[in-house]
């Protein structure tokens, strides 16, 4: 047994590697600038306004975060890119490939990008016009002719007319002169997805840039929530369905026909449309003192002097609703299951065999029928496990419990791509320890199953 539980676990090992790249990719197809949320809300902490961001503050934060290191491993790009390209600030770098994008040009982009620095570093009163708007980095070349030429020194400042003729070549080139013989350029280990990876494996996932706590430790504040009304949910859904599935399947008739029908339009109702209605009609007694039966969704007790066990203990009244809410969509879907699987199993020789042999109904179905049309139960656990995360996601919102589900829809609102990764990340983990545990209990359940296979 032990053997296969090792191997299943490494098996499980490439999936999490997957997840985590296929989370990396999505964290940097994500739209807006973290960088610049970053910078807007230590402005808002600190309550100054109006003093905008100098490339310096732009570049000091992309090192703060690790976005100035490459994206991975290496890099493949044109031929006569230059490897030093990519020793450039943050904030040069994207300025050179948009320019590169636009307009192509690799070697003479490089010459560009040092005699901006140089008039920059210069500091000259009289280009202050024209430093000002290179500090912009705006890739728009024909705007900075323009403010060049504008200038009025041109012809004083022989680091301003060499910017300008490059510029000048640059734009009115008619080709971009980019080689089309790829090169793989190395950055080693010192990359953005090496050092992710590395983190996200000591679940360390960096600080929220809204209030500055660790991610970390608010994911688990909001997990513990999430596991509780899951958990919860799946127990009540698994005792309901194998009571009612198992006496429908066995016994038939007028029962099976109505726990059908009913089980059938409990599946059929959508998740968010059964914790709305519960919440808006049988929360209040707006509509009929006979409809206030629920507590109604309001503002937990988190009480950090407390136990956990202490605060689900007062707030046990509001888990009603949720746990209702989930429980009652896995129970129709297990359910079927169930009954189907004791219908083909009643049919089935050994049970004839039984019944020949004196064996009461009750011993036949719990001790007999009920072990072999469980298995498919144990199957189907994988796909419960990720189906009940998904839908206490929404639940968490309409219920205003502040799980992970919460967690991740206030993230995304407020741009918060780390707490967006790491709740992603953790509920692909416990889907993939669904999977997990679901393998090695069928294997522990179904006898006719070999360890070593």
């Amino acid at each position: 047994m032990w053997r296969f539980v090792v191997r299943r676990i490494a098996l499980t090992l490439p999936t999490i590697f997957l997840v985590l790249s296929i989370i990396f990719l999505l964290t940097k197809l994500v739209p807006g600038d973290p960088i610049l949320t970053d910078l807007q809300n230590n402005e808002r902490f600190s309550g100054s306004r109006g003093a905008g961001f100098s490339a310096k503050m732009y570049n000091q934060t992309a090192e703060k975060l690790g976005l100035d290191k490459p994206d991975f491993y290496f890099s493949i790009v044109p031929a006569n890119y230059s490897h030093d390209l990519y020793d450039l600030a943050y904030l040069q770098r994207l300025f050179a490939f948009r320019v590169l994008h636009d307009y192509g040009h690799p070697e003479s982009i490089v010459k560009l990008m040092e005699k901006m620095d140089q008039l920059v570093q210069s500091n000259s009163r009289n280009d202050q016009t024209v430093i000002n708007h290179l500090n912009t980095y705006s890739p728009d070349l024909a705007t900075l002719i323009r403010v060049i030429e504008e200038s009025g020194s041109l012809t004083k400042n022989d680091t301003l007319q060499e910017i300008n003729n490059l510029v000048t070549s640059i734009v009115n080139a008619r080709q971009k002169d980019i080689s089309l013989i790829p090169k793989i350029i190395w950055h080693g280990f010192d990359n953005q997805y090496h050092i992710w990876v590395s983190r996200a494996f000591l679940l360390n996932f960096g600080t929220s840039v809204t209030d500055g706590q660790p991610v970390a430790r608010k994911v688990y504040h909001a997990l513990r929530w999430t596991l509780v009304i899951n958990l919860l949910a799946i127990v009540v859904g698994y005792t309901l369905a194998i009571l009612i599935g198992t006496y429908a399947g066995w016994k038939g008739g007028i029962f099976d026909t109505i726990s059908s029908a009913i089980l059938t339009g409990f599946y059929a109702i959508p998740v968010f449309w059964l914790a709305t209605i519960l919440v808006v009609f049988f929360t209040t007694p707006e509509y009929g003192t006979w409809t206030n039966i629920f507590p109604a969704a309001g503002i937990w007790k988190t009480d950090y002097g407390n136990t956990f066990i202490q605060i689900i203990h007062q707030n046990a009244s509001l888990l009603i609703i949720p746990v209702i809410t989930l429980s009652f969509s896995l129970m129709a879907y297990i359910a079927r299951i169930m009954r189907n699987s004791v219908i083909e199993e009643k049919n089935k020789s050994y049970v004839i065999h039984a019944k020949v042999k004196g064996l009461s109904d009750r011993v036949i179905l719990w001790k007999h029928v009920f072990r072999n049309a469980s298995f498919p139960l144990i199957t189907i656990l994988a796909s419960v496990i990720p189906a009940a995360i998904a839908g206490s996601l929404v639940v968490e919102v309409i219920c205003s419990i502040p799980g992970s589900g919460r967690l991740l829809y206030n993230a995304i609102l407020e741009q918060e791509w780390s707490i967006v990764s790491a709740v992603v990340m953790i509920s692909s983990l416990l889907t993939i320890l669904g999977l997990l545990i679901s393998d090695i209990l069928y294997r522990w359940v179904d006898p006719r199953v070999k360890w070593d296979t």
